[in-house]
């Protein structure tokens, strides 16, 4: 039973405002649009005659007709008929974190872009440099220092690991100040684009006894064929560097190169003294495809896209009215009901499943809607039960001690109610989000509570996780709508 408060915000009084603007030119519906956005923001709880009773009698003081009532509708064991995960692949920008190793079947590689004159600056230690024999280069590394003073891994730290890693590099001569210059104007996308033919004859496969604390670099010394090569620059060079580590027993987290105190960088050393190069941007890759149709990874930009039986939907809406659905009239929009709020729940399964910081982790969720013979996604937003939350904890949550899980879909049945003559099921797409640090907590966001204590909702940093939702779909799922409608003459 859904309690009778739910927390609505502005934004979604303005998403019924939204919809009934779109699809209905008529004031009597706007009006209708702003008393549901009132109702809801009131209380909102309609399992019982009597809460749907105070709810009308409160719509009729506001002049609204006697004949829209707020129905609930439970429909059980609706088949999925379709479900797909989607991995993504593409570079990321790593001006914030880098990231090596291996999760699961997911492995990470740094890129990092350099452009260096040794024509400037210290041109003494360049010379000395170049001359010494047993010069040394070694790539300078900071771990994400938030991240690893996290209550998750802080009394686990130092993690250590003869880590196997291959580092490959591309160096390139330049003989001008301009021509070296206008390796800074290459974009971005284009730079990111390359690394899909990443291929060169420098590689170099190494162990190194990494140990990772929260305030300590690590340092990978460059093979000595790199070294070399950048001793005989005469004048300056672009030299990209990918570091993989396929073989990882984790995925390490490290400062990206927008990071000034932490910046990744190229250690230059001769004798006693030594030289910084920094980075003027880097990037991410993470490589691997799912081992399930139904399998999501959570830390990625993985999504799983679901299509729900339309035409079980549609059955019980027509068995439910006991009218035709949809209602095909005029603009064929069938606006004699309105969708306050819908969820779908499924039981929780978590076996085949893992997580690296074992914390509950929140499925995001987002609807796909036509408009003009196109598609385009909605992300939903979550409309809180509070009472509900208080006692067991968010409804959305995986990997957390719940039997089952309720993700909101409101926007997407509103719009499929709407023209569902047009559209075979309802179709929606789940993300794995960031961990949550106080399930019970109804504020769902970070605030500062009435001590000016800083309160903290998520976590700063993705987890790297791997759910299987294949067994929590077996059976279809439950949805419930709630429905504010009318019908007979009035409509």
């Amino acid at each position: 039973m859904y309690p009778p408060v739910f927390r609505v915000d502005c934004l979604y009084i303005c998403s019924v405002f939204d919809f009934f603007g779109e699809h209905v030119k008529n004031r009597s519906f706007l009006y209708l649009a702003l008393s549901f956005a009132v109702f809801c923001f009131f209380a909102c709880g309609f399992d019982s005659d009597g809460e749907s009773q105070s709810v009308n009698s409160w719509l009729s003081s506001q002049g609204m007709p006697s004949s829209y009532k707020v129905n609930v509708l439970e429909i059980s064991d609706l088949p999925i008929v379709s479900s797909e995960v989607f991995h993504s692949s593409k570079p990321m920008s790593g001006y914030v974190t880098l990231s090596l190793g291996k999760f699961e079947d997911i492995s990470h590689d740094s890129y990092l872009d350099f452009g260096f004159n040794f024509t400037k600056g210290d041109t003494a230690f360049i010379r000395r440099f170049k001359k010494d024999d047993s010069s040394e280069v070694a790539l300078r590394l900071f771990p994400e220092k938030g991240f690893y003073a996290s209550k998750f891994l802080k009394d686990s730290l130092p993690l250590e690991e003869d880590l196997e890693v291959n580092i490959s590099w591309i160096l390139k001569e330049y003989s001008t100040s301009s021509e070296l210059n206008k390796v800074l104007d290459i974009p971005d996308s284009t730079w990111y684009a390359s690394f899909e033919k990443w291929k060169t004859e420098n590689s170099f496969d190494t162990t190194y006894s990494i140990s990772i604390k929260k305030d300590s670099a690590v340092f990978l010394a460059m093979p000595k064929e790199l070294v070399d090569a950048m001793r005989e620059v005469s004048f300056g060079a672009r030299l990209q560097v990918k570091v993989s580590a396929e073989k990882a027993s984790r995925v390490y987290r490290f400062s990206g190169h927008g990071n000034a105190s932490y910046m990744p960088s190229l250690q230059l050393k001769s004798e006693d003294r030594s030289m910084l190069l920094t980075p003027f941007r880097s990037a991410l890759t993470m490589n691997g495809e799912s081992l399930g149709e139904n399998t999501l990874y959570g830390g990625t930009r993985d999504s799983l896209v679901l299509e729900i039986s339309g035409e079980k939907i549609m059955e019980a809406l027509s068995e439910f009215y006991g009218d035709e659905f949809p209602w095909e009239k005029g603009n064929k929009m069938d606006v004699r009901q309105a969708v306050v709020l819908a969820q779908f729940t499924i039981p929780t399964n978590d076996a085949g499943s893992v997580s690296e910081l074992g914390a509950p982790i929140q499925v995001v969720v987002s609807s796909f809607a036509e408009e003009d013979t196109s598609e385009y996604r909605r992300d939903e937003l979550y409309k809180l039960n509070i009472s509900e939350i208080a006692s067991n904890g968010h409804p959305n949550l995986v990997f957390y001690d719940r039997d089952s899980i309720s993700l909101q879909v409101t926007y997407g049945m509103r719009d499929f109610i709407n023209k569902a003559a047009e559209m075979e099921n309802l179709k929606v797409m789940l993300r794995l989000g960031y961990p949550v640090l106080a399930p019970k907590d109804t504020i769902y966001n970070d605030y500062i509570n009435a001590k000016g204590d800083t309160i903290r909702f998520f976590f700063d940093y993705f987890d790297y996780a791997k759910y299987d939702f294949a067994p929590m779909f077996e059976n279809g799922v439950q949805m419930k709508l709630w429905l504010a409608s009318k019908r007979g003459d009035e409509e």
